[in-house]
């Protein structure tokens, strides 16, 4: 033992330990090989063993992974189709909706803040949360960061979905908008200054690169399509 009288291991330290030879440097990892030779490796990237990127899995395809702190695995899924090809943002068109419904990266906490807006009878967040596809019921609105992540996959994803029977590929002409939960904050930037605009977001990007941008805000009375994702 180093550092303990007590070991309860052929080698127990009790402090850090500095391993000067084999190039260690910033970022680098200590790796095994197969015969448990260790040698200082850059870790380029997260390496997933249980999931990956356009699997069918969980009612739909996996498009995001990541790894908690614990190294846990954990990640984003988008339904096989569309909800619905056309729905208000919510029904409630005159209030703003507030904080509750305004983050950018939380599509589940958006839509739990939407459907308990006083007032509120029906909304493409309520569609989703209602949703009981592919034996799932945890399915939510996905905020507008969500839906950057499914862009930034949508290859993977749709060679997926295009091997599925009765799945909607995400689609990439028609300029067609789809409802993020996000809402836009009143007075932000000093524009639609009422509050009653959410974001939306098209993977149409031949029709607006470089002409103009993927994420736009809609007035929440209009009627645009909703995808559903949940996470695991």
């Amino acid at each position: 033992g180093i550092g303990t009288t007590a070991p309860t291991a052929k080698l127990d330290v009790n402090g850090q330990v500095r391993i000067q030879g084999g190039s260690p440097g910033q970022g680098k990892i200590l790796m095994s090989d197969a015969n448990g030779v260790a040698s200082w490796q850059m870790q380029i990237q997260p390496v997933f063993q249980n999931h990956y990127i356009g699997e069918h899995y969980g009612g739909g395809v996996i498009f995001h992974l990541w790894l908690d702190s614990l190294g846990i695995e954990h990640g984003l899924i988008v339904d096989k189709t569309d909800l619905i090809s056309a729905i208000h943002w919510s029904n409630i068109d005159n209030v703003e909706t507030g904080p509750s419904a305004q983050s950018y990266w939380d599509g589940l906490s958006n839509s739990n803040g939407i459907v308990a807006q006083v007032g509120h009878t029906s909304s493409a967040a309520a569609l989703c949360l209602n949703s009981t596809n592919g034996g799932q019921t945890d399915w939510y609105l996905p905020s507008i960061e969500e839906l950057n992540l499914l862009s930034q996959n949508r290859f993977n994803v749709n060679k997926a979905l295009d091997n599925l029977s009765g799945a909607q590929p995400i689609p990439y002409y028609g300029n067609l908008y789809y409802w993020s939960s996000t809402e836009h904050p009143s007075g932000y930037n000093n524009q639609q200054q009422n509050g009653l605009y959410a974001y939306a977001f098209t993977f149409d990007f031949g029709a607006h690169i470089p002409y103009g941008p993927l994420v736009v805000l809609k007035y929440r009375g209009d009627t645009l399509p909703v995808r559903a994702v949940r996470a695991f």
